[in-house]
């Protein structure tokens, strides 16, 4: 759909955080009735059993934290910050008692996820004991997350990095035992993609599949893994720095004449703009190649913000307005590009993206599109969820109110 503000962003005002808590706030009862449940609402109205970050339960368990962070943090609350911590880390708890040592090792769609959620959300309630207990939980996955068969972010070794990246954030005790890790399963990833390149990719120093085909993007291919493996740039071998160094570069000759990305290595399509998909990755993904390598030429921060413009042009998508493919998703571009340039121009994009949430005409173009990958035409599959639905809609509203700050769960540190 063509962007309606494309001409108006110059008189967008920003959002105001009152406004959008008070929409926030009108969204949580929704969202309250999967938490009572101990199940998630599925489209056709039926509850599943779903405890993934990226469409069950604990993905409301981070939207719970990161409401608690806003609530601390910007609304000066620190009875509600504590009371949605405490949410959380219930939440987080009830997934790991269901869900104990889930096929998957990622942040997204694994245990991991939830001993990140537990253990960051303990620490935020000053419970030392409980964070120790998870973190100690999350580090012993070293093993299978070297030895399993994905590299991606959403299911596999790049999003057990993610996991390591976030909590450590949070928590600073215990620093070298988190680099061993995280330095063990880069170097993990970095291997299996240089051998990869090396037997079936020319000029690729490393490469990485997904389904057994070469995606690009950031949810299922090399935007996401290089994301991740940037985060760890300073950990890794002076020739594994060279290898990523390289990659990054090979990537951007990879761009359509747009500045956006195929789905797949070599596909000549230029249509999809979506998070998990094309140009939406790149802003954060160059802002961290940027601080991991230098950009004296200025020539990643040009990327970049080409890429948003792809995202500006044709970001106005129809499969939803969650994070993985759909508007509030897009809108994150802006927050990612204005940390990266301090442009507040960017900032009126992420503000005309908030108003696409309401925008009339576009909200009954996605409730009328066809879409074979639903169950429902119109409806997320799991509309509640983080990734597909309205808990990913609330992170953006109040990201949107703290641009500083600003992080795409689960993707941005």
């Amino acid at each position: 759909m063509t962007n309606p503000y494309a001409n108006s962003v110059a008189d967008m005002p920003p959002i105001s955080p009152d406004t959008a808590w008070a929409t926030v706030t009108r969204m949580l009862p929704e969202l309250d009735k999967c938490v009572h449940r101990g199940a998630m609402r599925k489209s056709t109205g039926k509850w599943s059993q779903d405890y993934s970050i990226y469409t069950g339960l604990c993905g409301i368990a981070l939207m719970h934290l990161r409401l608690g962070l806003h609530c601390r943090d910007v609304r000066d609350d620190a009875t509600g910050a504590t009371s949605f911590f405490n949410k959380a880390y219930e939440m987080a708890k009830l997934c790991l008692e269901a869900d104990p040592r889930s096929r998957d090792v990622s942040f997204f769609c694994g245990t991991p996820g939830y001993q990140a959620i537990a253990c960051v959300s303990a620490k935020l309630l000053g419970n030392v004991a409980a964070a120790s207990s998870q973190r100690r939980a999350l580090l012993g996955w070293v093993r299978a997350a070297c030895e399993y068969s994905e590299d991606e972010l959403l299911f596999g070794r790049a999003g057990y990095l993610y996991a390591l990246l976030w909590v450590r954030l949070h928590d600073e005790a215990d620093v070298a035992d988190f680099n061993a890790a995280l330095r063990e399963t880069a170097e993990c990833l970095v291997a299996i993609g240089r051998q990869l390149a090396k037997s079936r990719y020319t000029g690729w120093p490393l490469m990485w599949h997904c389904f057994e085909e070469p995606y690009m993007g950031a949810a299922h291919g090399v935007v996401g893994i290089l994301g991740m493996l940037l985060h760890c740039y300073s950990l890794l071998s002076s020739e594994s720095q060279q290898l990523v160094r390289g990659t990054v570069d090979r990537l951007l000759a990879e761009r359509s004449k747009s500045g956006n990305l195929p789905i797949i290595l070599g596909e000549g399509s230029d249509e999809h703009v979506h998070w998990c998909h094309g140009a939406p990755g790149l802003p954060l993904l160059l802002a961290s190649a940027a601080d991991a390598l230098g950009d004296e030429a200025g020539t990643l921060r040009e990327a970049a913000v080409q890429a948003a413009e792809v995202v500006w042009e044709r970001g106005v998508i129809l499969k939803g307005n969650g994070l993985c493919h759909g508007i509030a998703g897009n809108g994150y571009t802006f927050l990612s590009l204005y940390r990266f340039t301090h442009d507040v121009a960017h900032l009126r994009r992420a503000a005309a993206f908030v108003e696409l949430l309401q925008h009339g005409p576009l909200q009954e173009a996605i409730a009328q599109q066809p879409d074979p990958q639903r169950r429902v035409p119109g409806v997320p599959d799991s509309p509640c969820s983080l990734m597909e639905g309205c808990a990913g809609v609330v992170c953006f509203l109040l990201d949107v109110c703290s641009p500083h700050v600003a992080r795409f769960p689960g993707w941005e540190i």
